[in-house]
């Protein structure tokens, strides 16, 4: 469990509704004692249309985070009265597994139209991310569209170039001894 996390999040006034994928979100209730838009755990047929409302909702969660569109993002979630938004930034390099169908054809196709484009919660600005360790980020919604007001981001995400720098995920640990592969280590000599 991400104990950092579920201590910021604590700390959030206790009326607001966080919002991701799921492998973030999931225990945020349990942990940190805050709402959350939609969960996999109650993601389930458990009475007549509670599911339509549950595939709903995961939909809105990731069209947000697979949207290339900061002011589409910031429109779907405020529609939605999310106030935080939290991923993992690795989630952009393959689209989540979590995912199950009907749901994951869907986002798919969303995912595969704006992966070539670039995804926008990948170039958020830094002051709108009120959390971030190694696989987290929150970003918040209020923040974001008062960027967005100001002119300080572009709402469209620009086009991914090869020369340009991996988003930051964390703090880089440095190379270890034995980061070298087995082959290209001196051997020692083996003494009778």
């Amino acid at each position: 469990a991400n104990q950092k996390l579920y201590k910021f999040v604590r700390k959030l006034p206790i009326d607001v509704q966080l919002a991701g994928p799921f492998r973030v979100i999931d225990r945020i209730p349990l942990f940190a004692y805050h709402r959350v838009y939609v969960t996999k755990n109650l993601a389930h047929p458990f009475r007549a249309g509670y599911y339509a409302e549950a595939e709903r909702r995961i939909e809105v969660v990731y069209d947000a985070l697979y949207s290339s569109d900061l002011a589409a993002i910031v429109a779907s979630l405020e529609k939605e009265h999310v106030d935080y938004f939290a991923f993992d930034p690795a989630v952009f390099r393959a689209l989540d597994r979590t995912l199950f169908n009907p749901v994951r054809t869907n986002i798919a196709r969303i995912y595969n139209a704006n992966k070539a484009t670039g995804f926008a919660l990948e170039r958020v600005p830094r002051d709108c991310i009120v959390y971030q360790d190694r696989t987290t980020r929150i970003v918040s919604v209020e923040k974001l569209r008062k960027a967005l007001a100001r002119g300080e981001v572009s709402a469209r995400a620009p086009a991914p170039s090869s020369t340009e720098a991996a988003p930051f995920i964390g703090p880089q640990r440095a190379p270890r001894k034995t980061d070298v592969p087995p082959m290209a280590r001196p051997r020692t000599p083996k003494i009778p």
